[in-house]
């Protein structure tokens, strides 16, 4: 097993994706046009392959201020106690936004952006690339260095490749 630390990136392949009747190629596009059910497996798998992690169902709570914050993260450094939400990438981008200001009618309005920065600066997020299944690459970024480079939460599929590069440390 291989330890996760941030910045580096990761490419394991997934082999076979055949399931429950349909085929590998079927799956594969399914998860690139839908990546909400390869996320829930990615999950999964990222606890397989890293051995610093662990799947985390609880909640942290942050407080720096007067803001406070719930986190409800995927995984935890099973070692320093870190925090980590996974998110999967697809042919559309990648967001780290909060679900509850993700679908219709809902929006990260101007009242709730330090709980939301302070939501994405409390942990780290475990990005998933699915584009090329089944080869997959992965890599972690902090929230605090995410938030500088994407204030607006969301890396369309332009910027995809910014999330791979080497990023250099300010």
């Amino acid at each position: 097993m291989t330890t996760l630390v941030n910045d580096k990136i990761y490419n394991f392949n997934l082999g076979d994706l055949a399931h429950m009747g349909l085929t590998h190629d079927e799956m594969c596009a399914h998860y690139n046009k839908n990546s909400s059910p390869a996320g829930f497996m990615m999950e999964k798998i990222i606890v397989q392959k890293f051995s610093n992690l662990d799947e985390f169902k609880g909640r942290e709570t942050i407080t720096e201020g007067d803001v406070k914050t719930t986190i409800n993260p995927d995984m935890k450094n099973n070692v320093d106690g870190h925090l980590y939400d996974q998110k999967t990438v697809n042919d559309k981008g990648v967001n780290f936004k909060r679900s509850k200001f993700k679908g219709a009618g809902r929006k990260l309005s101007e009242d709730c952006i330090q709980e939301h920065d302070l939501w994405v600066n409390s942990q780290s997020f475990i990005f998933v690339d699915i584009r090329k299944l089944p080869e997959i690459r992965i890599v972690s970024r902090a929230g605090t260095e995410l938030i500088k480079k994407f204030p607006k939460h969301n890396i369309n599929k332009n910027n995809i490749e910014n999330i791979f590069e080497c990023w250099q440390k300010n």
